[in-house]
């Protein structure tokens, strides 16, 4: 039997969250699990991308339940793992508190400078997802460039991953691209 796969997204922290973005994403994750024995989808967090990504996924879910959904957290990130979302909600109901849990899933993966580090965090997060995937997703856009004050810009941290996933062999998906 073959080794279940995984797959991590990645993208830009602002990305055009239109219909065609998102039917190009739920055709792909259909063919990743029903072609390519995907069942792991990694999630990272701060961006509109992964927020689309993380819906369409949860959705999917819908069809096929073993699909995983893991949570790669740096920095102040945090999710609701699904074993403890009842609990979690009686615990707000106690204190007439409403919570969205809009994060949920089924194992959260914690980077190990989480408490301590800076914006490198995640460049390195995105970086061990990367590791630990058989495919990659990115919404990658050349020439995209995050402003670090007046005069100076940097490399975005999407564009050092997709970097990091070609020079790593990964199978990669652009879906900026047509």
């Amino acid at each position: 039997m073959e080794k279940h796969k995984s797959c991590c997204f990645v993208g830009h922290r602002s990305v055009p969250h239109t219909p065609q973005l998102k039917s190009k994403l739920q055709e792909l994750v259909q063919y990743l699990v029903a072609s390519c024995n995907v069942q792991t989808f990694l999630f990272g967090s701060k961006s509109t991308f992964n927020d689309l990504c993380y819906q369409v996924v949860t959705e999917a879910k819908k069809a096929h339940p073993h699909i995983q959904r893991v949570a790669y957290t740096c920095k102040s990130e945090s999710c609701t793992l699904q074993s403890n979302l009842e609990q979690s909600q009686a615990i707000y109901k106690r204190f007439d508190t409403s919570v969205a849990f809009p994060f949920v899933v089924e194992q959260e993966v914690e980077h190990p400078s989480k408490h301590v580090a800076g914006k490198a965090c995640y460049v390195q997060r995105n970086m061990a997802m990367v590791d630990a995937s058989d495919f990659c997703v990115f919404y990658f856009c050349k020439g995209y460039v995050v402003a670090q004050g007046k005069e100076n810009s940097a490399k975005s941290g999407t564009a050092i991953a997709h970097a990091y996933a070609i020079k790593r062999g990964k199978v990669v998906f652009n879906v900026a691209q047509n």
